[in-house]
């Protein structure tokens, strides 16, 4: 025989009148045993394993292999009688990886898995994925998590991922159905039309359609039965599920509930109160109303879940409030802002009058903050924080957000006073109003510490004193837009123009470092700082304030770094820390001297305050 081997394994072959067949054809045996049915335990070792079993069998699929095995990349090996021995494979041989409970296939020269060669199935007539398909389903999955997800472009793909789904005819059904405990409880799709539906149903037998989409124009038909709820304090609109509510029964309403972003379409069936609030519960016209049998209204929440109630129709006709302006015909256009103004103060200003001071607060609309504070404010008792807003007797921490025109404070610890000068109060009957959710009390005299209880607002308060400082204090929770107005009534929020809201401010604190940055900060010299050229050696200056003070005002001085008592000075270089050795104030402004050797010119920085 001119071979000494097999031609597929290898397999040595006896030979003519050969000695010691019985080795040759161990050997053999020993090949068949390690190539038929072959499952190795690992590929990915690169030298043998200390203490092998008989008869263990590997792949060696890394390129270099080393110790017995050197030389032996991408071969079948096995130890055998305290030796490894190693078979070449060939084209096609398969091999299971016991430790990856995988299959590989030689091809190439290389070993590859032979689930990530697998890129095909075509035809197949079931499948089931963790349970067995049958014919009613013979597609079948039983899994908790299904991805599907959009060959990129980097991938050879488009990026995009769309899932056709088809069905013959218009009158055949394609449909996603949803069901628990294989009963159905909710079916999306063409259901024997090509108008989109979802249906629904508690039973899995009764089914109720909720929504249409008409497939020609794009219209959209919803069932919506209505739902009734009995008056009460709260009624939580947003969690009856239902689009039409009926509010049965009288009594009062303060809210709506917490749940956001609802619509509801509202219909009281008798006399109950509606509760305005400025924040929770928004009413037309900002007031408390009264409904009736048959009155119908649309409410929304917000993304917070506060409730606007955006349109009501009363049963009887009659509007809630007068006609708009626009619904003034036999009148120019002034005469109709005049007629429709909300009081005598926004009459003025349609007539082109100005604001008429009404309000007795500073900085009301908390838009004037020279102290430049943010984040969270903490203040010690009598301290500042916005221009005109002061600490109570206990401190106060407060936050501020603004939004537009206004800047609303959260009161979370503590109280904050609005401090009014004597000059300001004529005395008698005074209302305290605002747009937010604290209680507020209102004292006269000086200091930090006030007297009475916290009230609800608006707040009319009587006998007051004349020409007697007068104080507003807001206990915990938001204040906006606050007004005290002489008489019984609230009006309209006063809105003064900026320019003369900062004078006002400036009666009692000014200060020459720019917006936003707080006095005693570091500033540049050029351009932030007041900088005055004298002769060497010798500086003395007059500073006028912006606004008369409301009397003699307490100075601080400072450096460009900040630090207070101190100036700036310059010989060849800026310097800090430069000493003063004389300081006078007035109302009107303040006079700085100093006598600092070799500078030729002085800057500073001030804050002064007048504050009561």
């Amino acid at each position: 025989m001119p071979d000494a081997t097999t031609a597929n394994l290898a397999l040595p072959l006896l030979q003519a009148a050969q000695a010691q067949k019985h080795v040759t054809h161990n050997e053999a045996l020993v090949g068949l045993d390690t190539l038929v049915q072959l499952a190795v335990l690992d590929k990915d070792l690169t030298a043998p394993p200390a203490g092998p079993a008989e008869g263990d069998r590997y792949l060696i699929a890394g390129a270099s292999p080393t110790g017995a095995w050197s030389g032996w990349a991408g071969r079948v090996v096995r130890y055998q009688d305290g030796a490894w021995r190693s078979f070449v494979p060939r084209p096609g041989w398969l091999a299971f990886v016991a430790d990856e409970a995988d299959l590989y296939t030689y091809a190439g020269g290389t070993w590859a898995s032979f689930r990530t060669t697998l890129t095909a199935f075509q035809n197949l007539t079931r499948l089931g994925l963790g349970t067995t398909a049958d014919a009613t389903n013979p597609f079948a999955a039983k899994l908790n998590k299904a991805l599907w997800t959009a060959l990129t472009t980097g991938e050879g793909g488009t990026g995009d991922l769309r899932y056709t789904l088809n069905k013959q005819a218009p009158g055949n059904t394609l449909s996603l159905l949803l069901q628990t405990g294989f009963s159905g409880r909710a079916e999306i799709g063409l259901t024997g039309d090509d108008d989109l539906r979802l249906k629904v149903s508690a039973d899995g037998s009764t089914w109720r359609e909720a929504l249409r989409v008409d497939r020609s124009t794009g219209g959209l038909d919803l069932a919506a039965a209505e739902a009734s709820a009995a008056v009460a304090a709260t009624v939580d609109l947003g969690g009856l599920g239902a689009l039409k509510v009926a509010l049965t029964g009288t009594g009062t309403v303060t809210s709506f509930g917490t749940v956001p972003n609802r619509l509801r379409l509202l219909r009281f069936t008798g006399a109950a109160t509606l509760t305005h609030n400025a924040t929770s519960l928004i009413l037309p016209g900002g007031a408390t109303l009264v409904t009736a049998a048959g009155d119908t209204a649309v409410a929304t929440s917000d993304g917070s879940g506060n409730w606007r109630v955006v349109d009501y129709v009363r049963a009887s006709g009659k509007p809630l409030a007068g006609p708009a302006a626009a619904e003034i015909t036999d009148a120019g256009t002034t005469g109709r802002a005049v007629l429709t103004a909300a009081d005598a103060g926004a009459a003025a200003v349609a007539l082109g009058l100005g604001p008429n001071f009404r309000n007795r607060l500073r900085n009301a609309a908390f838009a004037i903050n020279q102290r430049a504070r943010s984040g969270t404010v903490t203040l010690a008792a009598g301290a500042y924080g916005h221009d005109g807003v002061k600490a109570g007797a206990s401190g106060a921490t407060y936050t501020f957000a603004v939004s537009g025109l206004d800047t609303a404070l959260t009161i979370s610890a503590g109280s904050l006073v609005l401090p009014i000068e004597a000059a300001m109060i004529e005395g008698g009957i005074y209302t305290l109003s605002h747009a937010g959710t604290a209680q507020a009390r209102v004292w006269q005299g000086g200091g930090a510490a006030g007297s009475g209880s916290y009230a609800a607002c608006p707040l009319t308060v009587a006998g007051l004193s004349a020409t007697t400082q007068t104080n507003v204090e807001f206990s915990a929770g938001t204040v906006l837009r606050p007004q005290f107005e002489p008489g019984t009534a609230s009006t309209v929020f006063e809105r003064r123009p900026i320019d003369a809201e900062l004078a006002l401010c400036q009666r009692y604190f000014e200060t020459n470092y720019k917006t936003g940055v707080a006095p005693g900060s570091a500033v540049n010299i050029n351009p932030d700082m007041c900088q005055y050229a004298h002769p060497s050696g010798g500086f003395g200056q007059y500073i006028t304030f912006n606004v008369r003070k409301r009397a003699a005002p307490s100075l601080t001085l400072y450096d460009a770094n900040g630090a207070s008592g101190k100036v700036t000075y310059y010989t060849n270089t800026w310097n800090n820390g430069g000493d003063i050795s004389a300081v006078g104030m007035s109302e009107v402004g303040i006079y700085v001297q100093s006598n600092i050797s070799g500078a030729m010119q002085t800057a500073l920085m001030f804050a002064v305050s007048a504050e009561i």
